[in-house]
């Protein structure tokens, strides 16, 4: 088992928390969120606490795990918008924590990659978040939720992530370098969200989420987007709470950050693995890395020139944060522990 590693701390400011549906039978979910412990163990551990709520109950291969790392796993229940967004489950995570430490909301395909430590600089009644890698919600839909809802709307100046012309190394949405950055109503991508301490966003992210879905029900503009997703309702309910920051795109970082190089790879400290690549419920977890980063990174390097300095130097990012991630997966003896969770899975149920 790797071993915590030493640095600059946050003494038990944060929790780092993802919630987890167990009733799924498909065991990518179970297989990320392994990977996601394995690397707050490793970097994050001594200035944070992992919590994983589980939807459907805990498991007890997936609690000695946990234990072994001084993870902490949860029973959860579903959320109120389970019967049409399974996605809204995450939302059940934006509980205060007891302690009174911030919380850091994440998707289960999360990867943690170095301490979190730039997360104190963020106001701390702030909630922070990321720009969207699309802007999935037209305009059109926008003004409806805006105007026949009466959702708030925070309007900011940003590129959505995967049209996002910054410099290399550069992580805020205030550099983009074309010097007319539009503004919009805030689009932001849900997997990672930092909360302040004591706050409580369910209600809120939950009620917007359920307007927002009834009444585009059966409405010319509906869209996945406005009926399933949760992110339209993360903005609306961010505008509602008032107070909101960026969150560094190194604290949620996609493929379309590795496309462009947007930074290197040591101070990528979150990589969002999102997407998923075919059959990958039958790969082992480094075959499945392999996968992914093949599909969604490597053959998707943006060279805006032929510049073959620019593609080696974005490949080499790319590479050393895969390798990263292997790393953990042989460390942490991580093929071993998801092959327990399939050969218990593939048993009758009773």
């Amino acid at each position: 088992m790797g071993s915590t590693e030493p640095g600059a701390a946050i003494p038990a400011a944060l929790v780092c928390r993802t919630v987890l549906d167990l009733r799924c039978r498909d065991d990518k979910y179970i297989s990320q969120t392994l990977l996601l412990a394995a690397g707050w163990h490793r970097h994050c551990a001594h200035q944070s606490v992992l919590e994983v709520l589980c939807v459907g109950g805990t498991d007890p291969l997936l609690s000695a795990f946990l234990d072994e790392l001084s993870a902490t796993s949860l029973s959860c229940e579903p959320g109120p918008n389970d019967d049409f967004s399974l996605s809204s489950n995450k939302i059940q995570g934006a509980t205060p924590d007891w302690a009174a430490r911030r919380v850091l909301l994440v998707d289960n395909d999360v990867c943690f990659l170095s301490a979190l430590d730039g997360l104190a600089q963020i106001p701390a009644g702030s909630i922070a978040a990321s720009e969207a890698g699309n802007l999935r919600v037209s305009t059109e839909q926008w003004e409806l939720i805006s105007r026949t809802l009466g959702l708030p709307l925070l309007r900011r100046p940003f590129h959505p992530l995967n049209r996002r012309p910054l410099a290399r190394g550069q992580d805020q949405v205030s550099a983009c370098i074309d010097g007319e950055t539009p503004v919009r109503p805030i689009y932001l991508n849900s997997g990672v969200v930092l909360f302040p301490a004591g706050h409580d966003h369910r209600n809120q992210w939950l009620a917007h989420q359920r307007m927002i879905h009834s009444y585009f029900r059966g409405h010319i503009e509906r869209s996945e987007a406005v009926d399933a997703s949760d992110q339209a309702a993360l903005a609306t309910s961010i505008a509602a709470h008032g107070a909101f920051d960026w969150l560094p795109l190194r604290f949620n970082y996609r493929y379309g950050g590795f496309r462009h190089g947007l930074e290197p790879a040591d101070r990528i400290a979150i990589a969002h693995l999102t997407g998923d690549v075919a059959d990958s419920h039958t790969l082992d977890m480094a075959a499945r890395i392999e996968a992914y980063w093949q599909k969604f990174i490597l053959s998707k390097i943006d060279v805006p020139s032929p510049d073959t300095f620019q593609a080696d130097h974005r490949t080499d990012i790319a590479l050393s944060v895969r390798n990263k991630l292997l790393e953990l997966v042989r460390d942490y003896d991580l093929e071993r522990w998801l092959s327990r969770f399939r050969s218990a899975r593939s048993r009758p149920q009773r």
